[in-house]
């Protein structure tokens, strides 16, 4: 199960059928608390990422290197309002989004403050409409939710 988590990017549920498949019938009834297993398998990746602990202010947010490029090996941590803003934001887009951006004049903006990452009251994102399918280009993280900001 630990390898198929750290070299896999298959959900959780994926990755216990699949390690499942061979065992007993007594081993599976031992060990089929499914939350305790999927906490294992998102602890296992967050460590081999090194994620680090939560932030306690905002002004302490590192982003890490292998966090601030997309697997096409592209800068997507755009901007940071820096460590000494008070009311940090962090904005992740690439410079083909921009791009689309200026193309496709009709842009979608959605604001959500129930996932919104630790220390962020809202988490804002910018879409287009290209082929008939949603594209999200920006994704922004606020801190409060002021019409300035």
């Amino acid at each position: 199960m630990k390898e198929l988590a750290l070299n896999t990017k298959e959900n959780p549920r994926s990755i216990m059928i699949e390690t499942r498949k061979c065992d007993d019938d007594d081993v599976v009834i031992q060990n089929s608390n499914f939350d305790n297993l999927r906490q294992l398998i998102t602890r296992l990746r967050k460590d081999k990422a090194g994620y680090g602990k939560n932030p306690k202010c905002l002004s302490s947010i590192c982003i890490p290197d292998n966090l601030k490029m997309t697997y096409r090996n592209k800068l997507f941590f755009y901007r940071d309002s820096g460590p000494s803003d008070e009311k940090r934001k962090l904005i992740f887009t690439t410079e083909d989004n921009l791009r689309l951006l200026e193309k496709y004049r009709d842009w979608f903006c959605d604001g959500t403050f129930d996932i919104s990452p630790v220390l962020f009251t809202q988490l804002s994102t910018i879409h287009i409409i290209l082929n008939n399918k949603d594209l999200l280009l920006v994704y922004a993280m606020l801190p409060n939710k002021e019409q300035t900001t």
